[in-house]
């Protein structure tokens, strides 16, 4: 909120709120209601101004309209948005109006090849069963900050899942790759670059390249993600060797984190994927 500078433009800012979030539409007139956090002094017979800063491009997009003819003393803007120099669309080049549109987001489809190492038969090659893979989207810097998420079956022929992503604009992405039993796995190094919209494929089975810091085992002719961590600590350890071996030692059968290899029964394959990914010290890697 800014008050009036004396020449009926914005002048000084009299107060700032929080970053303020769109509510979920309900199909019809969707408002924002904000209760001021602090008291507003503004002198009688005197004029104030609201103005707003667009921080995230989800949901709603703010952009200028022709407006004839332009009504003046409504729209202002300030380039750069810091600058206390404010100018009246109706008296520059523009002739516009401000408009605030919403944003309808495209899904955007994610075709990801990834093999979890214990299930990979290297003869017939292909795996145990079908299983359940999560993928995240994360920014490609610092702080790598969660963008969306999916989830989808990896087939047991094709190694292939098709993700679908709601909440993605065009940018650059990392793909971290969360299996039930194995090593979390993030793509190369720099991301990934997705156009929203528009279907992306990503195969982590062509080369330890396709993994950041190459963090993957190769079997047979496919470079695979590190099998054997059941309890999803990030690391292959004694924990998951106890686990795994005790519920092999009760012959425990059907789905379960302990099950490696995929093949429906726990037992001493089980451990020994994760007793050699231990000795080898295997962890996650990001960025």
């Amino acid at each position: 909120m800014f008050g009036d500078n004396g020449s009926g433009k914005p002048g000084t800012l009299l107060y700032l709120s929080p970053p303020l979030t769109y509510p979920f539409g309900s199909g019809s007139e969707v408002r924002i209601v904000h209760s001021l956090t602090s008291s507003v002094s503004i002198p009688g017979n005197s004029r104030f101004y609201v103005g707003y800063k667009q921080t995230n491009s989800t949901g709603f997009k703010a952009c200028t309209q022709s407006e004839s003819p332009v009504r003046s003393n409504t729209f202002y803007y300030s380039n750069p948005d810091t600058s206390n120099s404010w100018t009246d669309f109706s008296s520059s080049s523009f002739n516009q109006k401000l408009d605030i549109s919403v944003i309808i987001n495209k899904s955007t489809l994610l075709n990801l090849t990834v093999i979890p190492e214990a299930f990979y038969r290297i003869l017939s090659n292909r795996l145990n069963m079908k299983d359940t893979v999560r993928v995240y989207l994360r920014n490609s810097t610092v702080p790598y900050s969660l963008v969306d998420s999916a989830i989808a079956i990896i087939d047991s022929l094709t190694f292939t899942g098709a993700f679908t992503f709601q909440n993605i604009s065009s940018g650059n992405y990392y793909i971290q790759v969360k299996h039930r039993n194995c090593i979390e796995t993030w793509s190369k190094a720099g991301g990934e670059s997705f156009t929203a919209g528009v279907t992306k494929s990503y195969d982590f089975t062509t080369s330890a390249s396709q993994a950041y810091s190459g963090n993957m085992i190769l079997r047979g002719s496919k470079y695979c993600i590190y099998s054997g961590d059941p309890d999803q600590d990030g690391s292959v350890n004694l924990t998951d060797i106890i686990s795994t071996y005790n519920a092999a030692s009760v012959f425990t059968t059907g789905y379960m984190v302990t099950d490696i290899n995929g093949d429906n029964s726990v037992d001493l394959s089980d451990v020994l994927f994760c007793y050699n990914n231990s000795t080898n010290f295997v962890v996650k890697i990001t960025p």
